[in-house]
């Protein structure tokens, strides 16, 4: 028998931290963050806010972590959505190192704060087609598609 949890910590509250964050308040778990940067609180609070807000409380959103939504709509504009008002500037300013690294391991290009602002104004330009309330509810839709897809894949594998 599984036993009961009510509370959970998570350690590190950014983009990952923050996601699982929403995802435990979502379920209605007691939920303890602890981050050592100064504006870990007030990233935190936008992120949940923001994130909860976008998923409408949906625990099957919530299950899922960034993988369906990044399929959905890419990691930039996915960025742009849990960055809150800050959107992708706010991503790359509590990010941009982590990113910057990883993008290191490709060679070319590197991740300037020349490519970070050009990223951030087609970003702009890119979600002005829609609100971000829009926007949300379009990349709902593509990861129940994605989703059900899978679920059906998966049940014609087990088939055969």
């Amino acid at each position: 028998m599984s036993p009961h949890i009510d509370r959970v910590a998570v350690v590190g509250c950014g983009l990952i931290g923050s996601g699982w964050a929403s995802g435990f308040l979502a379920k209605g778990l007691e939920v303890t963050c602890t981050d050592p940067a100064r504006s870990a609180e007030a990233r935190l609070k936008n992120s949940v806010s923001a994130s909860l807000a976008e998923l409408g409380h949906s625990q099957a959103d919530c299950q899922q972590g960034p993988g369906p939504r990044w399929a959905a709509t890419g990691p930039f504009v996915s960025h742009e959505l849990a960055g809150g008002e800050g959107g992708g500037r706010q991503t790359f300013a509590n990010l941009g190192e982590a990113m910057s690294a990883k993008w290191a391991d490709l060679g070319s290009p590197s991740l300037t704060p020349q490519l970070e602002a050009c990223v951030v104004a087609a970003l702009r330009d890119c979600m002005a087609e829609k609100s971000q309330r829009r926007w949300g509810e379009e990349r709902r839709r593509l990861v129940r598609a994605i989703q059900q897809a899978k679920a059906l894949i998966e049940s014609e594998a087990s088939s055969l």
